[in-house]
């Protein structure tokens, strides 16, 4: 008896070892998978096993004419059959029988399980191309996004979009690596595509995402590769094939990640010969100017300035220290001085790059009447070297260090150092990493840190990042009475040039600095529905304003208006205006040369007002330009909260 009990155990382990080894061969298989099998084939051969070799004990026993070991080896080979025909849902409960109720219910369990690991292996062999069409049917539901370029941070979007409900998310992308595919499933619920017809868009695309003339889904684009001429050529093709099908312009939005100085915006929109086709609404934006943005929204330097409230004047200095001075560094300064500048108050940056030379002249030609008229200092040094730690001990004021190296590693070490420096100096100072996937403070002091990602949907939609600006260039538009009563704020915008948009982001970005200026809280202005604030107050704020105004421009390479060109643009509009009673001549501005006549100090704003009423005849009073600026923040407070 134990040789043959010997026999089936050999049997046993030799079926056990071919079950492994096949197993092993599909990759697909996992941990959980091969403990399953294991758990399914000892149970199989123990149950059948049991049941078989004792039927056989019992014919021998009763004399069978077959021998003893042509029985026992039936046995084996029986048990070995029954346990492989257990995968198609055989069940032998004979074999059980007289065995305990805990018994059975084990059996029973081992063949379920059994039944699993078939299901799953035909879908996996054969349901691979079943789901995907599945997927795709249920992500014809809600708005659609469609995500060209597959990275982490793109991919965190994808995620966010997700959680907000109302998407499905379509990834556009080229080869990510294994596993890839199923991480945006589990993370966004979409699908990712990286077939030729998908990655140069066409018919096949449209359809397996549910494009079509007569539907009502809304698309958003999100051009996010890194490759900067790959999202420019997406977001072409695509149009296209907009235009091919006929979808609605309103339907469809682009957010592309390019250069904001080139003219894209104006290329991609839906042109009024095709008021039906192409993109209703187009952002241009880059990795860097989003940084830049978050960095300046999350952490303003008005919150590092000291203010007497009841005059709305600052109190303390805004120094800032930038340590590299890549693109993403050159961002970082313009945003700080555009958002550095308050009545009563004097700002100081210092910037910090080894390879300083190298760097400097994209943005000594982009800014340089920003570089002359601020107090802006470059270091040929590295953070840590001497005459940067000199500079620290110097200077005790600096409150602010916004570390731009662009390489985690490296601005995490940089970082290091400054908070060391800071430390053992005993000074408050907030110092932030930026890289091109975010922000992030470590406040050490408290042992927390802080976490800003580079794409969220307050950047990249086009409604919740602009929608204050928009109010803004909305407000300017009526205030000029270029508003077109057949037109939303939303078309004024699509219609705005480039600067003219940068400027309205600009301004709702310093609503918070006023609001710190103010002494009032934000839900104060809103229950009250107006800025209860004194003539002195007012005053000061304007100053304010004009001063973050003129930031602004010289940032962005405006230089004051020679005196001789505002003359000859005045003679200009008279003559035009008594030709024809109308002109196209704007009087103090030249976006060719970028001159702007009103770069001038806040005491001269009224002889430039009396100049330009005289020329157009238009009652002109800047000043008072700049205080109606103020005065409209309760406007767009009540926008940005109902963003």
């Amino acid at each position: 008896m134990v040789a043959y009990v010997a026999i089936v155990i050999l049997i046993a382990i030799a079926l056990f070892m071919l079950i492994v080894a096949v197993t092993m061969l599909n990759r697909n298989n996992k941990g959980l998978t091969v403990a399953i099998l294991i758990i399914i084939s000892v149970g199989g051969l123990f149950f059948y096993g049991m049941g078989y070799t004792s039927r056989a004990v019992a014919q021998i026993q009763e004399g069978a004419p077959a021998g003893a070991g042509l029985l026992m080896l039936n046995a084996a080979f029986d048990t070995i059959i029954s346990t492989v025909k257990m995968f198609s849902g055989f069940r032998d409960e004979s074999v059980i029988a007289g065995f305990p109720p805990v018994a059975v219910l084990i059996f029973r369990l081992i063949h379920f399980l059994a039944l699993a690991v078939t299901a799953r292996a035909i879908l996996t062999v054969f349901g691979s191309g079943m789901m995907a069409r599945l997927k795709e049917l249920l992500n014809r539901k809600g708005e659609l996004a469609v995500i060209f370029g597959v990275n982490e941070s793109s991919l965190r979007f994808g995620e966010e979009l997700h959680k907000d409900g109302r998407y499905s998310v379509v990834f556009v992308g080229g080869s990510t690596g294994e596993g890839f595919a199923s991480r945006v499933l589990e993370r966004t619920g979409g699908m990712l595509y990286s077939e030729s017809w998908a990655l140069d868009p066409d018919e096949e695309f449209f359809k397996r995402t549910g494009i079509s003339k007569k539907g009502h889904r809304t698309i958003v684009v999100y051009t996010l590769h890194e490759d900067e001429n790959k999202n420019v050529a997406f977001a072409s093709k695509f149009g296209i094939m907009l235009n091919k099908l006929e979808i609605p312009k309103e339907r469809v939005s682009l957010t592309l990640l390019a250069n904001m100085e080139l003219n894209y915006g104006s290329f991609f929109q839906a042109k009024p010969g095709k008021e039906l086709y192409g993109y209703g609404s187009v952002m241009v934006t880059e990795r860097s100017y989003l940084i830049a943005r978050a960095l300046t929204d999350h952490y303003p330097p008005c919150d590092f300035v000291k203010f007497d409230t009841a005059k709305a004047v600052a109190k303390s200095d805004f120094h800032a220290v930038i340590a590299g001075f890549g693109k993403l560094g050159q961002f970082v300064l313009r945003q700080l001085v555009i958002n550095g500048q308050f009545e009563g108050s004097n700002m100081k940056i210092y910037v910090f790059d080894p390879d300083l030379e190298r760097k400097r002249g994209n943005i000594g030609f982009l800014s340089a009447p920003m570089l002359e008229n601020y107090d802006i200092e470059f270091f040929d040094d590295a953070v840590g070297s001497e005459s940067f730690v000199e500079k620290i001990e110097k200077d005790r004021s600096i409150s602010y260090f916004a570390v731009c190296m662009g390489d985690p590693i490296k601005n995490s070490a940089c970082a290091s150092i400054i908070q060391t420096v800071v430390h053992r100096i005993n000074t408050e100072a907030a110092v932030l990493q930026c890289t091109l996937e975010g922000i992030s403070y470590n406040r050490y002091k408290k042992g927390s840190v802080d976490e800003w990602p580079v794409f969220t949907r307050d950047s990249l939609d086009i409604i919740l990042a602009d929608k204050v600006a928009m109010a803004l260039n909305y407000i300017y538009c009526r205030s000029n009475k270029d508003e077109d009563p057949g037109k939303a704020a939303v078309d004024h915008w699509v219609n705005a040039g480039y600067l003219d948009k940068m400027s309205s982001r600009a301004s709702a970005e310093f609503t918070g600095a006023y609001l710190r200026m103010s002494g009032k809280s934000e839900e104060e202005i809103l229950a009250s529905e107006k800025f209860d604030i004194n003539g002195e107050q007012l005053e000061n704020m304007a100053k304010t304003e004009h001063l973050r105004w003129c930031a602004f421009h010289y940032s962005f390479g405006y230089t004051p208006m020679p005196p001789e060109v505002f003359e000859e643009n005045g003679k200009q509009y008279k003559r035009e205006i008594k030709k024809k009673e109308t002109s196209s001549v704007i009087i103090q501005k030249d976006y060719t040369k970028r001159y702007h006549a009103c770069l001038i100090p806040w005491d001269e704003l009224d002889e430039l007002s009396e100049k330009y009423t005289a020329y157009t005849g238009k009652k002109k009073n800047y000043k008072q330009d700049d205080r109606n600026n103020v005065l409209q923040l309760p406007e767009l407070l009540k926008v940005r909260k109902e963003i």
